[in-house]
């Protein structure tokens, strides 16, 4: 039995491309709340019927306390690559996500070929900024946010469900001193 479902998707590095990049995180978040009837092992036809019955009960649940933090960590990593890391966006440039849903946790890995920068020299906001928060943002709704500047740049964004959490400690990229 495999440990992991992978998705792999690839997409022009500008905003234009964000809604249909967060659609294929929604659902990979919605089929990790599914994460029995992903990893079944029963015959594809029963499956098939399976999923017929609850397609009526299948929609994205941004109330979902899993699903909202995941998807809004993710939203506030990936508007930084077209932004800073393509200066403001560029259809022949690429971001490339692989999705791989576990059965204790969902990892967002991101890649990108544009600037790289230091993470460590983030700072903590002294006060609520209009901007600049993503990263923080991010921190603080997953388990684990690792960066690997590049080229190619490599994100990793890693949250794992809180009744079935790993005893790992979390992995973060510490914030850069005051």
């Amino acid at each position: 039995m495999p440990e992991a479902r992978v998705v792999e998707l690839t997409v022009p590095g500008s905003l234009v491309f964000r809604d249909l990049a967060l659609r294929v995180v929604m659902e990979s978040c919605r089929l990790f709340g599914k994460v029995d009837a992903l990893f079944d092992t029963t015959s594809r036809a029963a499956q098939a019927v399976k999923r017929k019955e609850q397609i009526e009960q299948d929609r994205y649940d941004l109330g979902d306390v899993f699903t909202a933090e995941f998807v809004s960590a993710f939203s506030e990593i990936y508007n930084n690559i077209p932004i800073h890391a393509y200066s403001g966006g560029d259809d022949h440039e690429r971001i490339q996500l692989r999705i791989a849903i576990a059965r204790d946790h969902l990892t967002v890995e991101i890649t990108d070929t544009g600037k790289s920068f230091d993470i460590q020299a983030v700072p903590l906001p002294d006060s609520l900024p209009t901007s600049g928060m993503g990263i923080h943002i991010a921190r603080s709704m997953l388990d684990e946010l690792v960066y690997e500047p590049g080229p190619p740049n490599h994100w990793r964004l890693t949250k794992y469900a809180p009744t079935r959490k790993s005893s790992k400690a979390p992995r973060v990229s510490p914030p850069a001193p005051k």
